[in-house]
């Protein structure tokens, strides 16, 4: 009897455990895809080409943050500093980076994001300098 009962409270045991770990996430069905909570989200991409100090790279969208994913960006003219801020007030959203000339700055995908805006607030790439930067951004818009 007492074996029986060691059985019975092994396999409630294993089947509360399995409870416990809730339900899975989905997986994207494509590599186009990423979510948020269970809410698909179409990435988007933007081309820097960029020469000047100061300039706009990724439009807001009222009540969303902006999350970029990936990108790359090559420093072609003389090496300045590069720093991404949102707009409306200048805040830091990275540090200062100052890649030599012709040297590329790689982010492989992240979906905890690299970059992320402030809530209703664009994205800005400030150079030191008025030099050449090229590249491009994957990005989407999130709920904060």
């Amino acid at each position: 009897m007492r074996r029986i009962g060691l059985i019975l409270l092994a396999l409630i045991g294993a089947g509360a455990v399995a409870l416990a770990q809730g339900p899975l996430t989905p997986v994207a069905p494509a590599v186009n895809t990423v979510y948020q909570a269970r809410d698909p989200i179409v990435p988007r991409r933007v081309v820097i080409d960029h020469d000047g100090t100061d300039q706009v790279v990724i439009n807001e969208s009222a009540g969303q943050q902006i999350c970029v994913l990936a990108g790359s960006l090559t420093m072609t003219g003389t090496a300045v500093s590069i720093r991404f801020e949102s707009t409306g007030g200048g805040t830091a959203l990275t540090g200062q980076m100052t890649p030599t000339s012709g040297q590329t700055i790689t982010w492989p995908f992240n979906p905890a994001c690299w970059i992320k805006s402030l809530t209703g607030s664009a994205i800005n790439l400030e150079l030191g300098g008025a030099q050449s930067v090229d590249g491009v951004l994957v990005y989407a818009f999130i709920d904060p």
